[in-house]
């Protein structure tokens, strides 16, 4: 009598045959998943990188988290902040100006969160022959959600105080010319 090895039984090879299929439907899926999660975070971050193009920020901070973002704008800031010192030239003088706004805008969209806060009642406003009411004007606050983020802002304007000074004396200039030529 003969013995077949395990291989060659139909039962041991259909069981065989079928493990091996679910398995490569297994890595089929894996790899339709993978596949699809790439496009979705690519998508995500072509729609991130439009969002911080229309806010007026780099796109070179998209995908990174707050920390490192904060990071590499003051890096930005304090790499203007040097040509400035070292060149007074009209380009330092812009590229350190957009630097500075891009880190404060950023810092304001991502550090406060403003709350309107609706008050009931009315006001009395006089009036030339009446008095009449008015709805009360609604509150706002200001909530800093990061206060180390918050700390870090106020430390880097402080470093560049002399340079913000000259920025602000520079606007106050453009305006009277600007009043100047309207007149």
């Amino acid at each position: 009598m003969n013995v077949d090895p395990l291989s060659s039984s139909l039962y041991f090879s259909a069981s065989a045959l079928a493990s091996k299929e679910s398995q490569k439907n297994q890595d089929k899926s894996k790899i339709e998943k993978s596949r699809k999660t790439s496009f979705s975070s690519m998508v995500d971050k072509s729609r991130e990188m439009e969002e911080l193009a229309g806010a007026g920020l780099p796109v070179e901070i998209a995908g990174l988290s707050v920390e490192e973002a904060v990071v590499y704008l003051k890096d930005a800031v304090d790499a203007a902040a040097d040509k400035l010192n070292d060149n007074l030239s009209s380009e330092n003088f812009a590229e350190f100006r957009k630097s500075i706004s891009q880190f404060l805008r950023y810092v304001q969209k991502n550090n406060y969160e403003v709350t309107k806060i609706k008050r009931f009642g009315k006001r009395r406003v006089k009036g030339v022959f009446f008095e009449e009411t008015a709805p009360r004007d609604p509150y706002f606050q200001v909530h800093v959600i990061d206060t180390k983020l918050d700390e870090l802002a106020s430390m880097l304007l402080q470093s560049h105080a002399d340079k913000l000074a000259f920025l602000s004396k520079v606007d106050e200039i453009k305006g009277l010319l600007v009043d100047f030529l309207a007149v």
